[in-house]
């Protein structure tokens, strides 16, 4: 129960990047089908509190997760999608694929 009475679920993970040390978040939809062995994304606070050191992790923001993919479905498009202007020798103007031989 929160301070002010509200029910949440306490989830604690450790992390290969963190060795021993606990991650205190709140349980969630995102979070509740993890399993050992999982790769996840998360943001990791470090908090002070009581003269002692607290790692706490949340979940990243979807939106900017969303942006972020988004970003780069535009460039693969445009990579895959925009045409490719012929490469000619600078020289005599020829392009190498005209040449017979």
């Amino acid at each position: 129960m929160t301070k002010d009475g509200r029910e949440y679920e306490r989830l604690a993970i450790k992390t290969r990047e963190y060795g021993d040390a606990w991650m205190s978040g709140f349980g969630n939809r995102v979070n509740s089908n993890w399993r050992e062995g999982d790769a996840v994304e998360v943001n990791v606070d470090r908090v002070q509190k009581d003269g002692k050191e607290y790692l706490n992790f949340s979940m990243p923001n979807i939106w900017d997760t969303v942006h972020q993919l988004e970003a780069r479905i535009g460039a693969l498009e445009e990579a895959v999608l925009t045409p490719k202007a012929p490469k000619v020798d600078k020289e005599d103007g020829i392009r190498p694929e005209d040449v017979p031989f």
